[in-house]
């Protein structure tokens, strides 16, 4: 199974800053079309809330940026899921220009799966822990993109300080 792709988006006049690029926190504004489009294929959208009273919540976001997006630049993403357990979801978008395939930033993204009446992390129920498995299953073997797990740090020689 290939990476999950979704396509369809423009880069906004809105969303672009001073410098012609697109503003920092629009790129995760972006993504959130990904990200639905992703949960929606795993089970986790408003009828599964209402059904289940529990529903899917970003606890964190790393935002890796290769290139600058400017006005007018069609966009995809291909998620990937990364890792799973019964209570979260490991996942990565790269963000493509749809026109030429360039990659232009990554985001990846921990999902906790969590109950609305109790405000508590849960397990997933069976069926969509099953569709997380199988997906995270099928994405197992893709090249992952160079920013998964990077982490934020000044690299210092310890010698100069």
């Amino acid at each position: 199974m290939p990476a999950l792709i979704t396509a369809g988006t423009r880069v906004l006049p809105e969303w672009i800053d001073y410098n012609g690029h697109v503003m920092d926190g629009f790129y995760l504004v972006i993504c959130s079309d990904a990200t639905e489009g992703v949960l929606a294929a795993l089970g986790f959208g408003a009828a599964y809330l209402e059904r289940t009273g529990c529903t899917i919540y970003t606890a964190e976001a790393h935002l890796t940026y290769r290139r600058e997006v400017s006005l007018g630049t069609p966009l995809s993403f291909e998620t990937q899921v990364i890792d799973h357990d019964a209570k979260r979801i490991h996942l990565v978008h790269d963000m493509l220009d749809a026109a030429t395939g360039e990659r232009l930033a990554t985001v990846e993204l921990m999902f906790l799966h969590v109950s609305q009446e109790t405000g508590k992390v849960e397990e997933m129920l069976a069926a969509e822990a099953a569709r997380v498995a199988a997906m995270a299953h099928a994405h197992a073997d893709l090249p992952r993109p160079p920013d998964v797990g990077r982490r934020i740090g000044m690299h210092r020689d310890r010698a100069t300080g």
